[in-house]
């Protein structure tokens, strides 16, 4: 016989001859001993061999092979390959007789994996390992060997759900994390940032040397809202005035709940004074339009104090925002004051 892939032929002749010198005498001893290593060999793997006979779809199997398909109750001889596909999976069947075919038509090794279904119903899976070879008749038939892996593809698949299952987990973890944080920073009423986050921006961008304008936001009688009509009303009409002053406030800048009525907004960069100087009156602009909450009408104004400063340092220039916005109140309210210096 021929055995029709090269590196399989050399492999196994270099086997022979280290029998030969290991253990001299005659052929038939040789031979012997190289067929008893390869039959425990087959047994420490608890491997099942098989011969398959394209022409007649003969498919010849040792004990070992009707054990793991559970065909041990009939003759070894005498099988069939139809036999043999009743057995398969039914979603492994092409898989099989491609991989088959391929090998009988290249002389390429057979190697891969397929599922069987036991009598009893029991799925399996099963490794294969197999070789083309030319018998004197010049017939190619395939001789291999098959055994169990269940237990790896099993362990296999508990340690993917278990690595699943821990992903899920850290992606919960990470989230919940990040919603604590996401609280931590800001107002829950409003859910805009607070004096957490406002900190976090100044160290993030201010201090660089850029030019930045801050203003200080105060609502006119609020607290009356509260006193005559509950805490409740007081809610929306806060939820309502963050909703407005954040339409007027660009990409990249900064507004905030500080407490109660008190919000606070900075515009980082060049031009920033002018640019607060128009969101100022854009703020002032939509707060002219009532409140409609709980079937009741509400207006609310705004006092506005803004401070520009050239170098971005923070204390001193909230505080001059903080002494705008205590001269708008005092000019009477709903309108906007400029820091004088900062």
């Amino acid at each position: 016989m021929r055995f029709l892939d090269d590196s399989f032929t050399k492999n196994f002749e270099e086997r022979r001859d280290e029998i030969a010198r290991r253990y001299p005498g005659n052929v038939t001893s040789q031979s012997e001993h190289l067929t008893l290593r390869l039959e425990l060999a087959l047994e420490a793997l608890e491997a099942g061999v098989w011969e398959y006979h394209p022409r007649s779809g003969e498919l010849l199997w040792d004990r070992r092979m009707r054990e793991l398909f559970g065909l041990l109750d009939g003759a070894v001889q005498g099988l069939s390959y139809d036999d043999f596909k009743k057995s398969l999976h039914k979603d492994d069947l092409l898989l099989v007789e491609n991989a088959l075919s391929e090998a009988l038509e290249t002389g390429r090794r057979l190697n891969g994996q397929f599922r069987i279904t036991k009598p009893t119903g029991g799925l399996r899976h099963l490794r294969v390992s197999g070789m083309p070879y030319q018998l004197p008749t010049g017939e190619t038939i395939v001789v291999g060997a098959n055994w169990d892996v269940t237990s790896d593809v099993v362990l296999h698949e508990e340690l993917r759900a278990a690595e699943v299952k821990a992903r899920a987990q850290n992606e919960q973890l990470a989230a919940a994390h990040a919603e604590m944080e996401r609280l931590m920073l800001h107002d829950a009423l409003t859910n805009l940032p607070n004096r957490r986050y406002l900190d976090r921006f100044i160290e993030e961008n201010l201090g660089l040397g850029l030019k930045t304008a801050c203003l200080q936001i105060d609502l006119d009688h609020f607290k009356s809202v509260n006193d005559s009509d509950g805490h409740a009303v007081g809610d929306e009409v806060l939820k309502i005035a963050a909703d407005r002053l954040l339409n007027e406030v660009p990409e990249g800048g900064f507004l905030g709940r500080l407490g109660g009525d008190e919000f606070l907004a900075l515009i980082v960069g060049p031009g920033s004074d002018l640019e607060a100087r128009a969101i100022g009156e854009r703020m002032l602009k939509s707060f002219k339009v009532p409140m409609l909450v709980a079937g009741g009408s509400y207006d609310i104004g705004l006092s506005i104090g803004i401070a520009v400063s050239d170098d971005g340092v923070a204390t001193k220039l909230m505080a001059a925002a903080d002494e705008a916005l205590y001269r708008a109140k005092s000019a009477g309210r709903s309108q906007y004051a400029e820091s004088v210096s900062c």
